[in-house]
């Protein structure tokens, strides 16, 4: 063997020292003055961020005041919904509206008991004689901010607007708002020289601005409400550049105390940083008989310790194997699971009934998917449903599941009230009030057929959804006798409690055919990335449309497997075929 000329210890010491008088000398004459550099710009970039925060805050509380106002102005009416709106924002104190100088309505939350209310009403109205605007005003003692806008006005505590501020003594807030300042009492007029140096959303020197004592400011300001307003957060330049010095010589003193206790250390223990490599290289040798139940216990908390942790890792991963097979193995059951609970939320795929028969074709893109669709018959009135979620999985299929308890909650109301199935508007209103009361980003298109047997009457509705094709019957067809059901587009669910819906009537004689269907199938794609299109779509539909509807759909989703060529859909796949009897 060979003899030891070098210790490892020996030349750890060495290196070890080499490296930190290098790296002492280099930090003493160079990077102390870095350090003052980068600390001092940390602080103007610390305001310039805790102003964005404050301008954000701002702007949205004033932007939700204003939503409140419209809030209690649409629930006339309903006492319930005003004070559910009052419930939800326990610093809104009361609403007024009046028609000139006559006050036509208030409301008070209990939080204003205490108050002359009807001194509070007048001194109210002539402070707010402007269009629109926000104010923080005093009454009784106690401070207010006031937001109206037209004949509306609604009162908040004094510290609505500073109640989401950052807790700190370092930074002062200000919001100038059309030349007053709202959130202080210092005149809004002190702040026009800053506001003048056309410097928005950076942190800046400022010594125009005479404060109290007369110091100056490192100053960060930011437009909101669409240049109406001005966030401004301002600190003692003084007081900041202090601490940072303060920072920068309690580091450079731990720096030093560090490297005094790493060379005495490495002088006393140097032998223990030869160790773990013993201990690493036995490990390696159980390794390699198969003794995977061995652990390398390391804690010197440097490489050798990673390197020790991936040793015991790779055993880990060896031993637990089959466990981790069995728990992908239960998941993919969990999933088939709920494909299957998906499944059962639709109809049979084959219809028929006194005014239609129809044939449907569902394919997920994954083990759950976001199409849906719904059939509902009561009392001579037949209702179709079909439904897009945006995306697909297991998101849209949660969505999908929420539709589906829509379409249960149909079939209630249809029981009390059929009339309610032969309005396609007010069922797309019912869904999307669904849809919008579950907090969720996701959004769906949708069509919706009803069709009354007793007056042989039938409208649609349409939300935003690829248009169904009506298509008269012909012995011969063209393209151009295509009729796309798309009057009166409305939004898509779930983008707004104010979404409204029309209908449009459908007119349809024996023998025509309605084929609704979801973008998955035109967008499905073939090994070349070349989608199926409309244009072949159409073709296929021309071809087989003297055919069942349960042959044409056979037909028409033969043609597109055919075309993908195996390659599986990007995006689920729904389609209808429908003949009118």
């Amino acid at each position: 063997m060979r003899k030891i000329v070098f210790p490892i210890h020996v030349k750890l010491i060495g290196f070890t020292l080499a490296i930190l008088a290098g790296s002492l000398g280099f930090y003493v004459f160079y990077a102390i003055d870095l350090f003052k550099t980068d600390k001092i710009a940390y602080v103007f970039e610390s305001v310039s961020s805790q102003n964005e925060q404050i301008a954000q805050i701002s702007a949205s509380k004033v932007e939700s005041a204003f939503e409140a106002s419209s809030f209690l102005n649409q629930a006339k009416n309903s006492t319930r919904a005003a004070g559910e709106v009052f419930k939800s924002r326990p610093l809104l104190l009361g609403f007024l509206e009046y028609s000139g100088d006559k006050l036509e309505r208030s409301i008070f939350a209990p939080a204003a008991k205490g108050v002359n209310l009807e001194a509070f009403r007048k001194f109210l109205r002539d402070q707010t004689r402007s269009e629109s605007g926000l104010k923080k005003i005093n009454f009784e003692e106690r401070e207010y901010f006031v937001f109206w806008k037209n004949n509306y006005l609604t009162v908040w505590k004094g510290d609505y607007l500073s109640a989401g501020f950052p807790d700190s003594g370092l930074y002062s807030y200000h919001l100038l708002i059309n030349d007053k300042n709202v959130l202080n009492n210092q005149d809004g007029a002190l702040f026009q020289s800053v506001r003048a140096k056309d410097k928005m959303q950076q942190a800046f020197v400022f010594e125009g601005l005479q404060t109290k004592s007369g110091e100056k400011l490192i100053v960060a300001m930011q437009p909101i409400l669409e240049g109406k307003g001005v966030a401004f957060t301002a600190t003692n330049y003084q007081k900041a550049i202090e601490a940072s010095l303060e920072l920068r010589n309690k580091s450079l003193f731990f720096g030093f105390f560090v490297a005094g206790i790493v060379i005495f250390l490495v002088l006393l223990f140097s032998r223990f940083f030869t160790r773990p490599i013993e201990k690493l290289f036995q490990a390696s040798q159980k390794f390699s008989q198969r003794d995977f139940a061995h652990r390398v216990q390391l804690s010197t908390g440097d490489e050798l310790s990673v390197l020790g942790d991936s040793f015991n890792h790779m055993a880990s991963e060896i031993t637990h194997y089959m466990d981790e097979m069995k728990e992908k193995t239960r998941l993919e059951n969990e999933l088939k699971t709920a494909q299957l609970v998906q499944e059962s939320f639709f109809p049979q795929d084959l219809i028929e009934s006194p005014s239609l028969k129809l044939k449907a074709f569902y394919r997920p893109a994954a083990e759950c998917g976001g199409d849906w669709w719904g059939y509902v018959e009561k009392q001579n009135i037949e209702a179709l449903i079909m439904i897009d979620v945006t995306g697909h999985g297991t998101a849209a299929a949660l969505v999908t599941a929420v539709i589906h308890n829509s379409l249960t909650a149909l079939k209630f109301i249809a029981d009390k009230d059929p009339e309610f199935l032969k309005s396609p508007a007010k069922i797309m209103d019912f869904l999307n009030e669904s849809l919008c009361s579950v907090d969720v980003n996701l959004y769906a298109s949708a069509f919706v057929m009803a069709v009354d047997n007793q007056t042989n009457q039938a409208f649609y509705s349409n939300a935003s959804h690829n248009p169904p094709y009506q298509i008269p019957a012909k012995n011969e067809l063209k393209k151009s006798d295509f009729i796309p059901l798309m009057k009166e587009l409305g939004p898509r669910l779930g983008e707004s409690r104010k979404s409204s819906y029309g209908q449009t009537r459908l007119e349809a004689d024996k023998g025509e055919k309605i084929i609704l269907f979801t973008d998955g199938l035109i967008e499905c794609e073939n090994r070349e990335r070349k989608a199926y299109g409309t244009r072949r779509f159409v073709k296929k539909i021309i071809e087989v449309f003297s055919e069942d509807p349960a042959i044409m759909t056979h037909e028409i989703v033969k043609d597109v497997f055919a075309f993908s060529e195996g390659v599986e859909p990007k995006d689920d796949i729904t389609l209808i075929c429908l003949e009118v009897k």
